[in-house]
């Protein structure tokens, strides 16, 4: 939500948004192999950041 209450639209604000809440919950579960790997919101949100900060060191920005 944002600071009036309303939803969000952009992805990113709202996985910002659930991982300061709730960082330790669940986002992802991915089977393979018979097996479960979950990724938590604050793990999907610290692996998102990173690969936003290797965009910007290449140079990709909005848009591209």
């Amino acid at each position: 939500m944002t600071p009036d209450g309303t939803a969000n639209p952009n992805i990113a604000a709202r996985l910002a948004e659930r991982a300061a809440l709730h960082p330790e919950r669940t986002a992802i579960v991915e089977y393979a192999g018979g097996r479960a790997r979950r990724v938590t919101f604050g793990g999907l949100a610290e692996r998102v950041e990173a690969l936003s900060a290797g965009m910007q060191r290449a140079g990709i920005g909005a848009g591209d």
